[in-house]
């Protein structure tokens, strides 16, 4: 095991408990966490995020990545993933997620993966080179070369709904500002979530080339808070730029990933939809938005 590897070791084992796993696992795999590294030596840690419906589990590689995007990091040269299992298997989703990345912002990522033993499984110096048959098409993304900033913010002084909304669509619109899109020009969203401790956590979408491997907005956010061991949720906002005079609405995948972490974690989210240019929104609960989730009872 290199240096570099044993350095990260503790901190992905640390990491593991960051993950949103089922409490029933069927697949023998095991937990997983991720580190993404950025050339200026910043780092990013991620578990993985899985659904009942299991079509909208996030790797740990993405859910590091997406951290990086909305810090406005676009230099990631290594990813480090670790395995709690002794015979881990190497996922081309992963794979597929960080060569979309590289091709998007022009670096070369190395990947490692550790088992639960930390002993280096499988190791790569460009990811692309490990999943040869997939060429994505050449991106005309233009990413702005600006400082690593922060993905959260306090909120103090604000008592009553009106302005916690207003709160709440000033850090949407940031985070529509972080949209990791496919190409230039596509349409944006943007979320904030509100905890309990007062802190905001904003996200715009983790777009991908094949409409599948996508980290919307609202589940963005949310991700950034549960990454932050910020797990007690209260409020959580939405706008796009495709809704500019109306209120827009979240789709039905982030309604049923929102319940289903609501149902765990056991928050009562308030909802606000908002135009991007007017003073109008919509609110609603959870419940209202999604009366009959579907559930395999393994939470």
């Amino acid at each position: 095991m290199s240096k570099s590897t044993n350095t990260y070791t503790k901190s992905l084992r640390d990491a593991l408990l960051l993950s949103v796993t089922k409490k029933a696992r069927t697949d023998g795999n095991g937990n997983s966490a991720s580190v993404a590294i950025s050339k200026s030596g910043k780092t990013y840690f991620g578990g993985k995020a899985e659904s009942d419906t299991n079509l909208l589990d996030v790797t740990p590689e993405q859910t590091a990545l997406l951290l990086a995007t909305q810090h406005r990091d676009f230099q990631i040269v290594e990813v480090i993933t670790l395995i709690d299992s002794t015979k881990p298997i190497i996922s081309p989703i992963a794979l597929k997620v960080m060569a979309d990345f590289a091709n998007r912002t022009g670096t070369k990522i190395a990947y490692t993966v550790l088992d639960a033993e930390g002993t280096t499984v499988f190791k790569v110096k460009n990811v692309l080179d490990a999943i040869p048959f997939y060429h994505p098409e050449p991106s005309d993304l233009v990413l702005k070369k600006v400082a690593p900033k922060a993905n959260w913010a306090k909120l103090s002084g604000h008592t009553n709904d009106s302005e916690i909304a207003e709160a709440l669509k000033k850090y949407a619109l940031k985070g529509l500002e972080l949209a990791f899109t496919t190409y230039q020009g596509a349409s944006s969203y943007g979320a904030a979530v509100l905890t309990e401790s007062g802190k905001i956590f904003y996200s715009g979408q983790y777009s991908s080339p094949d409409k599948r491997l996508m980290v919307h907005a609202e589940m963005g956010a949310i991700l950034a808070a549960l990454m932050a061991k910020e797990e007690k949720l209260t409020h959580l906002a939405v706008v796009s730029d495709k809704f500019e005079a109306e209120p827009c609405q979240t789709c039905g995948p982030c309604r049923q990933f929102i319940t289903e972490l609501s149902k765990r974690y056991g928050w009562k989210l308030q909802v606000y939809c908002f135009a991007k240019k007017q003073p109008v929104y919509n609110t609603y609960s959870i419940e209202t938005l999604l009366p009959n989730s579907w559930s395999s009872k393994k939470w």
